[in-house]
């Protein structure tokens, strides 16, 4: 049986047939991840009788949502207060713009100073002690990186981790997805911290080993800060000792809690019973569900439908005659853009047109300035990179794979702002450069690069195998705008890495002269200058610096030169079917239309 995949569809087998007719998604900065909707009702929510007495559910792992949404509607969780004075002579607001390996370090050395892991940790919704390692430690410092939160909330939560352990709140139980022989339970709890008017959840995993390992705290995980307002219940007046700076003095409704958790934050989102969100949460719960989905088989209950009619057609959207690719073919040499699959029905197309420029994905090119917008306003809260679409299809002739090109935020933010600016903002680094393009030119750099006026190897001989370098069709104080692309670079996109090909920057730059000479020379002693050259508009290029083309650039009558990388550049990959997500998501049945992408399974 095969199953599909839709937008804003119920996953039920009664929609087996409907899903075959038409399935189309719209990818978001997670370009390689469908997004899946559901209804109010719950496809999971087989209900078990309460006894007559109204007697509440426990939080084990064979519940339904819905007997969890039950046992957790009414309840509440007291929130903790950091103890500050512990780190008082650290400047913990300094950690807020910290990358993950910048915070690696200083985040150890306090843990190690508030003694964090040397103590069993209690929670009375689990019937056993547990610790937590410097090892665990470091996994959740990985993995903060993909929630909202930063590292200077992480460290004001570990001054208060013993207190948030014992205040958690059990919201669910799951059992072992990862192969390990000795895990037999994982615990999911939610904590919040209070401070200066703000709640920031703390999400908590637990795993239960059978032998072999001690039970730990395997992961503390700061979400994106909260309104007090938003979801302070009321006082909290169960504890007498007031004198302890840990002692909070509210508590927090669950369904307020969960009611007000950044969509961002979907990696928690994916087990909080749907009852408690609204529907952008849901989405977002159902993009983290998805990614557990196609790595463990976890949620299939979501995913997976049932064609009970016993109908062997496999769901596909390609119309007319198919035709089967080899598997070694490489998609750069298939004149129309388009590689197919060695299943006779089943084709994926790369990118849109050939030479000339690549069409621009409206939804993908709409995300794009919104998290552009979001990133130069300091509202992005995601570490992956912004996605500008699939690479061009200049970019494909010369030999980069039809990968996503991607950019990061850093990125983003030092083309746009200027040192002033960046200063201003608290975000200023020194050994950064600081472009000042401003957001409208980066948020056209899809649309340049789609129809660029040269394409060259990077003069710099540490990036010369792995680079090339666009020059587009703008200059700015009269100077050319140039970007450097980093081709088959990997990438964190989420909790998995993904290859793309990456604009590590975006400038006008001071000096082309040399750049250009290089290439020059190269072209007149019949070797590959240029991969790509539209030779009248280089004129605007050459001509103000006293350059010219040799009279027939490595034999090339035509206007537009196009040289494949392969003579300099190393790429990684010799296809986007052994791409790292092509692999792990698709293996060899997938329709990839342009960005949007629909899994046949068995």
């Amino acid at each position: 049986m095969y199953s599909s995949i839709k937008k804003d569809s119920l996953v039920t087998a009664a929609n087996a047939k409907a899903l075959t007719e038409t399935s189309e998604t719209t990818s978001n900065t997670a370009i390689f991840n469908t997004t899946i909707s559901q209804s109010d009702s719950d496809v999971n929510s087989s209900i078990h009788s309460k006894e007559k007495n109204n007697t509440k559910f426990s939080i084990t792992k064979d519940m339904s949502e819905q007997e969890r949404y039950e046992e957790l509607k009414d309840k509440s969780i007291v929130v903790s207060k950091p103890d500050m004075s512990k780190v008082s002579n650290i400047d913990i607001e300094a950690y807020k713009n910290l990358s993950t390996k910048e915070a690696k370090k200083p985040i150890r050395r306090i843990a190690e100073m508030l003694g964090i892991h040397n103590v069993n940790y209690k929670n009375s919704n689990i019937d056993f002690d547990f610790g937590f390692s410097k090892k665990n430690l470091d996994v959740s410092l990985h993995h903060q990186g993909e929630y909202g939160g930063n590292y200077a909330d992480y460290a004001e939560m570990l001054t208060c981790l013993y207190k948030l352990v014992e205040n958690a709140e059990l919201i669910e139980v799951h059992k072992n997805y990862k192969d390990n022989e000795y895990l037999k339970n994982t615990f999911v709890l939610i904590s919040a911290i209070n401070n200066d008017g703000n709640i920031t959840p703390v999400q908590l995993e637990v795993k239960e080993y059978d032998k072999g390992q001690s039970n730990s705290l395997y992961l503390n995980i700061v979400l994106s800060k909260i309104k007090e307002s938003a979801v302070i219940k009321g006082e909290h007046n169960g504890n007498a000792d007031i004198s302890n700076p840990l002692v909070a003095d509210s508590a927090i409704s669950l369904s307020q809690l969960f009611a007000n958790v950044n969509p961002t934050d979907k990696r928690f989102l994916k087990y909080v019973p749907d009852n408690f969100l609204s529907t952008v949460q849901i989405e977002a719960k159902r993009e983290a569900q998805k990614i557990d989905y196609n790595k463990y088989g976890r949620y299939a209950e979501v995913f997976e439908n049932v064609d009970k009619s016993g109908s062997s057609n496999k769901y596909s959207e390609s119309t007319g005659n198919s035709n089967v690719l080899p598997d070694n073919a490489n998609q750069s040499n298939n004149t129309d853009n388009k590689a197919v699959i060695n299943n006779n029905d089943i084709r994926y197309s790369l990118a849109d047109g050939k030479c000339g420029k690549s069409s621009i994905n409206e939804d993908i090119q709409k995300q794009f300035e919104k998290d552009v917008d979001d990133v130069i306003n300091l509202r992005y809260n995601s570490s992956s990179p912004l996605i500008l679409g699939v690479t061009t299809a200049i970019l494909q002739e010369i030999g980069l794979n039809a990968l996503p090109i991607a950019i990061t935020k850093n990125h983003v933010y030092s083309i746009a702002v200027d040192d002033a600016q960046a200063k201003k903002d608290g975000r200023y680094k020194k050994g950064t450069n600081y472009h000042g393009l401003g957001a409208t030119a980066v948020k056209e750099i899809y649309e340049k690069l789609s129809n660029p006026i040269a394409v060259i190897a990077a003069d710099n001989s540490k990036y010369i195998s792995q680079r090339v370098i666009a020059f587009v069709d703008l200059s700015i104080n009269g100077k050319q705008v140039i970007a450097p692309i980093e081709v088959d670079a990997e990438i964190s996109q989420g909790s998995d890495s993904i290859d793309a090909n990456l604009i590590v920057s975006y400038y006008d730059k001071n000096n082309i002269s040399n750049m250009l000479s290089k290439a020059l020379a190269l072209e007149a002693n019949n070797q590959v200058g240029f991969y790509y050259l539209d030779k009248k508009r280089a004129q605007s290029l050459l001509v103000p610096l006293g350059l010219q083309l040799p009279p027939q650039p490595n034999n090339v009558d035509s206007n537009i030169i196009i040289r494949h990388i392969s003579s300099n550049v190393n790429r990684k990959i010799d296809t986007v079917l052994k791409s790292r997500q092509f692999i792990r998501w698709f293996g060899g049945f997938v329709i990839l239309v342009e960005l949007r992408i629909y899994k046949l399974h068995f």
